[in-house]
């Protein structure tokens, strides 16, 4: 079962509610380059807890996480 975040306004920080229980989530990031769906590497993805998780960027960015 997979989560699907999407964060429409750039940010630096997503904090990502996902409640999958899991402490070791599989995280995949999605931005619209140009018209072309593109992945991206956070800078970080930090575990908060089996249900929450933080994804930071070196710039602000929108786009969707999906969490398996």
């Amino acid at each position: 079962m997979a989560f699907t975040y999407t964060k429409d306004t750039p940010a630096t920080v997503w904090n990502v509610t996902h409640d999958l229980d899991t402490l070791n989530p599989v995280v995949d990031v999605w931005v619209d380059d140009n018209g072309n769906t593109t992945a991206v590497l956070p800078k970080q993805i930090r575990v908060i807890d089996a249900n929450k998780l933080e994804i930071t960027f070196t710039v602000a960015i929108n786009g969707v996480a999906v969490i398996n």
